[in-house]
């Protein structure tokens, strides 16, 4: 330890001493004090050899505190998304709630990540709660009210067992689409879209596994089913049985680069192509169910970025199997998203999105094809981390039948009668018509940290 630390050592003690001698008014012996001194050295070395171990923080994608050797890591991380809507409808052709004209500021998105890693770099883990913010009924981001409460999004380990495989446990997303498992603050639009809203997995608890090679990726995951989050193995909500199952294959550039939708002028190509398919086997309860319900799903993605430009397909699948004897039809439903973007500059980005909803005439609604349309402009001050999105969905035909059970395509606790349908989903701003167009303009800033 060098002189300064002893000096100031040394100061501490004699302040520390003489405040407790004043009070008390009693004399401490010369012994006492060399032991109290001796001791209070012995610990400002110890502290001191523990700083010069290595011991780091920082920043790096999150704040970060981390051991020496690399074995324990913890990492705060966050972001929140500030946004204005105004929602504009014919006054005489309203479905649900609200007025002709509706607007207002909302807090979309708030959310806090702990993540990092213990007893070795492989073995990871992740915890992610969000603040209520009051969507619609088909929130896929987390079953949460709007009065701002916490409610857990993820909790799982992972480990990398070695030779490009890794295991995982707990309450995440599975390996479904894509949209989904690239995180809401690399979308180009300010909401993921109609399409998303209606197929999404959501999150689910399970187990999964993942072998990953230099430019492809396959894994499983054996779970509750889509959108069984924060459930306990009693409920209502959780199938019987659920497997999902991805592979991904990159002609071009790096995984970090498809992780968003978007490309600087002068960056490098990047292109992959996924698949996926999910099945869950419903809870047989007839207690519970007036229907049992198994649901397939499947979709097929393509996305192409670089030089400025990007562009992203998918095309996604449910079937809803009836197995009660009732009479009840299967269904059939169908989605389609394709979307663009254009960096024409360092910092400023525009983009066109169109999904399409192709549902099965056996539902009985009209019309039983919905089309949207999304456009807007993006400006990066700081990258994702600090952007500001002002962007318009339009829906291009009346949406008042997805508004009812009828238009629910994912199953809900299996039950293919039970909730509401897609809309309404103030998470994409549209409420629904009974008749005519209906447009959304959203103005949102996005911070992470």
């Amino acid at each position: 330890m060098n002189s300064t630390t002893k000096i100031f050592s040394l100061a501490g003690a004699a302040i520390g001493l003489a405040c407790p001698a004043v009070l008390a008014a009693e004399p401490v012996g010369r012994d006492e004090v060399r032991a109290i001194v001796a001791e209070m050295l012995a610990d400002a070395e110890t502290r001191s050899s523990l700083l010069d171990g290595g011991g780091n923080a920082g920043y790096d994608k999150g704040f970060f505190m981390a051991s020496a050797d690399g074995n324990y890591k913890l990492v705060v991380s966050g972001y929140a998304q500030i946004r204005y809507t105004a929602n504009f409808r014919d006054n005489a052709n309203i479905a649900g709630p609200g007025d002709d004209f509706n607007n207002g500021f909302t807090n979309r998105d708030t959310k806090i990540r702990f993540s990092g890693n213990v007893v070795n770099p492989d073995l990871t883990f992740a915890v992610q709660g969000v603040f209520g913010r009051g969507d619609g009924p088909n929130n896929s981001a987390s079953a949460v009210s709007g009065d701002g409460s916490f409610a857990l999004d993820d909790a799982f380990i992972n480990y990398n067992v070695g030779n490009g495989w890794s295991v995982r446990a707990g309450q995440y997303k599975s390996f479904f689409l894509k949209e989904d498992n690239n995180s809401d603050v690399y979308t180009l639009a300010a909401n993921r879209g109609m399409v998303h809203a209606a197929f999404s997995q959501s999150r689910s608890q399970g187990v999964g596994a993942r072998y990953k090679a230099d430019n492809w990726w396959v894994g499983a995951d054996v779970s509750d089913g889509f959108r069984a989050l924060n459930t306990d193995f009693t409920s209502s909500k959780e199938a019987d049985f659920a497997i999902t199952g991805r592979f991904e294959y990159r002609f071009a550039g790096t995984d970090d680069q498809l992780k968003d939708y978007t490309s600087m002028p002068g960056d490098a190509l990047g292109a992959n192509l996924g698949a996926s398919f999910h099945f869950q086997l419903a809870n047989n309860d007839s207690s519970v169910f007036n229907a049992d319900q198994n649901y397939l799903s499947w979709t097929v993605d393509s996305q192409i970025e670089g030089g400025g430009f990007t562009l992203f397909l998918a095309v996604v699948g449910g079937h809803t199997f009836f197995n009660s004897g009732s009479g009840v039809n299967d269904r059939h439903d169908f989605g389609l998203v394709a979307q663009g973007g254009w960096r024409f500059a360092a910092n400023d980005e525009i983009f066109l999105k169109y999904d399409g909803i192709l549902l099965d005439t056996d539902r009985g609604l009209s019309p039983d094809a919905y089309n949207f349309l999304t456009f807007g402009y993006n400006h990066y001050f700081a990258g994702h981390a600090a952007k500001l999105t002002i962007d318009c969905i339009m829906s291009l035909n009346r949406t008042a039948g997805i508004r009812t059970s009828a238009g629910r395509i994912v199953p809900n606790g299996q039950n293919y009668n039970s909730g509401s349908g897609v809309l309404q989903n103030t998470g994409v701003g549209l409420l629904g018509t009974s008749k005519g167009l209906e447009a959304a303009v959203r103005v949102q800033f996005q911070l992470m940290f």
